[in-house]
């Protein structure tokens, strides 16, 4: 008989080494980011520290059906390997589940893609800026700013991050951003689309963590068409003149597109033009701003949103760089509301996302509100920001929240509102109650104290005019010396008729002699009953 000996240090190596081989090939970083086409595609990336040839990702759609298993090819991404896959062919305004598959373990989460331009549901989304992960203090910061997203009490539909998302982009400061204060950045990554912009800390691939799409021969210049809103994404690391022309046709084509459909149209990169920080005089932002601000202010994009200077500041600055300097307020309202001012651009500045530094600023007189120079200074109260933006058809609210890691809980740091309203207009609106039309133009836009055109309430067959529900009585008005928005419905009523029986005295009516009905409507039985030596002959109009 023969006896094995089984030797415990070996055994003990084997096991290590098993459990090692079992952890490099989890999946680490996941990320969902918007393809081309935002209503249809997405760019799903994962990473692993390994080498793996069996890792693949599953799609399914809101009924559990399977409609993508894809498996991914290893790239080297420097400190590890990225896996890419692209999806096309999906729904819009849809949210999937999906799985990324491997031997180690698995990692699921969601995605929504963007509704169509003819969508009139409102949208809302997260706008951060430069979370710029380091050291392990500032990753905490940033993660705990993810979990408040994460946890945020409205449904969010995407993520815009305004650049630099690590510092010096090394594998350990993107598994820091993921994993941070456990696992807020992962979590928010497997559960939100992606919209991402080039920084200067970041390379061009962002480390092969998120897979940003490529137009015009640039890679991170992109459109994300969603609903109401155009979101122009355009690389500010990318400044050379063949690189500019190319960007401003993008910017061009996309901006005529999103007018033509009633968009609301934003601009989103790292570097700004115009901040509260001490980024304003360097030489690049300079070269940015003489040459995209009179561009944007001759397109008339309505928002532009940046980052970079780890301040959060914003104005509505026009393309010869001076400041609306609030103007455009209106007044009487709950919450602080603008109006939209032609060839005036909000030029935002996103705060910071992490904990890494704050910047010191001016007192420049194009913004409205600058965190560098209130007392205290955000370089000195230090805190983390986010950013909720809701859009609707008439207007876009901006929620910015502050917190502190480790000692201050959220709070709302600013709130305002722009109105789809130019500055010194108003709007006109004319509806019918649906019983009717309206002649003339039912919309218009007229200059505050100014005067619209004549529209006249024209009733359906059947029916006629009432008032305007504002208590106008004439089915013709011309609304003259506008000083808000005038939004009036045409209500109409059904005609009614009186039916009356009459006898000629030698008999009687039998049934309900007077009657009401509405037109096309019937009345109820009558019967001409002759008194004893009479005999009924004929109604009057000539019935038997």
């Amino acid at each position: 008989m023969k006896t094995r000996v089984i030797h415990r240090k070996s055994l003990i190596l084997s096991a290590l080494l098993l459990i090692s081989i079992v952890l490099k090939a989890q999946i680490n970083e996941v990320t969902t980011h918007f393809g081309v086409n935002a209503q249809t595609s997405m760019n799903v990336t994962w990473t692993t520290s390994s080498k793996l040839t069996n890792t693949y990702l599953q799609v399914k759609n809101p009924s559990g059906d399977i409609v993508y298993n894809q498996y991914g090819s290893p790239q080297s991404n420097g400190s590890g390997y990225s896996y890419y896959a692209s999806l096309t062919g999906l729904e819009p305004a849809t949210t999937y589940t999906y799985t990324v598959v491997s031997s180690g373990g698995n990692r699921s989460g969601t995605f929504k893609t963007a509704s169509t331009a003819e969508s009139k549901a409102s949208l809302r989304f997260v706008y951060i800026a430069d979370p710029q992960v380091g050291g392990n203090s500032d990753a905490a910061a940033a993660g705990s700013n993810f979990n408040l997203i994460n946890n945020h009490e409205e449904e969010i539909d995407f993520v815009y991050i305004a650049g630099d998302h690590t510092d010096q982009g090394t594998g350990s400061q993107w598994a820091s951003l993921f994993n941070a204060y456990s696992g807020a950045g992962r979590t928010m990554f497997l559960n939100h689309a992606i919209a991402s912009t080039q920084g200067n800390h970041d390379g061009i691939n962002l480390e092969g963590r998120i897979n940003m799409p490529t137009t015009s021969g640039i890679k991170g210049v992109y459109a994300i068409n969603y609903g109401l809103l155009r979101f122009i994404i355009f690389n500010t690391q990318r400044q050379s003149s063949t690189d500019k022309n190319k960007q401003l046709n993008f910017l061009t084509q996309q901006v005529n597109e999103a007018k033509a459909a009633g968009q609301w149209v934003a601009v989103g990169f790292h570097k700004p033009l115009y901040t509260g920080g001490s980024h304003a005089y360097d030489d690049d932002i300079k070269a940015l701003r003489t040459y995209w601000s009179p561009i944007f202010a001759d397109l008339d994009i309505d928002m532009v949103l940046a980052g970079h200077d780890h301040v959060y500041s914003r104005g509505f600055v026009r393309g010869d760089h001076t400041g609306v300097s609030g103007a455009n307020k209106k007044t009487g309202e709950p919450v602080l509301t603008y109006y939209h001012v032609t060839g005036a651009p909000l030029h935002m500045v996103g705060g910071h996302a992490g904990g890494l530094k704050w910047y010191s600023g001016y007192n420049f007189s194009y913004l409205d509100k600058n965190s560098a120079t209130e007392y205290p200074p955000s370089s000195q109260t230090k805190e983390q920001t986010y950013i909720v933006v809701e859009v609707t058809a008439d207007k876009a609210t901006f929620t910015a929240y502050n917190s502190k890691y480790g000692s201050k809980p959220r709070y709302v740091y600013d709130k305002f509102v722009v109105l789809k309203n130019t500055y010194n207009t108003r709007i006109l609106t004319y509806i019918s109650d649906g019983a009717g039309t309206i002649s003339g133009e039912t919309s218009q836009t007229v200059s505050v104290n100014g005067s619209g055109t004549e529209v006249e309430a024209v009733a359906n067959e059947g029916y006629h005019f009432v008032k305007w529900s504002d208590g106008v009585t004439t089915a013709k008005r011309t609304d003259k010396n506008v000083t808000n928005n005038i939004t009036v419905t045409a209500e109409f009523a059904i005609n009614t008729y009186a039916l009356t029986y009459n006898e000629d005295g030698n008999g009687t009516i039998q049934g309900e002699a007077t009657q009401t009905v509405n037109h096309n409507g019937s009345g109820t039985e009558v019967k001409a009953v002759a008194n004893g030596g009479y005999h009924f002959v004929q109604w009057s109009d000539g019935k038997i």
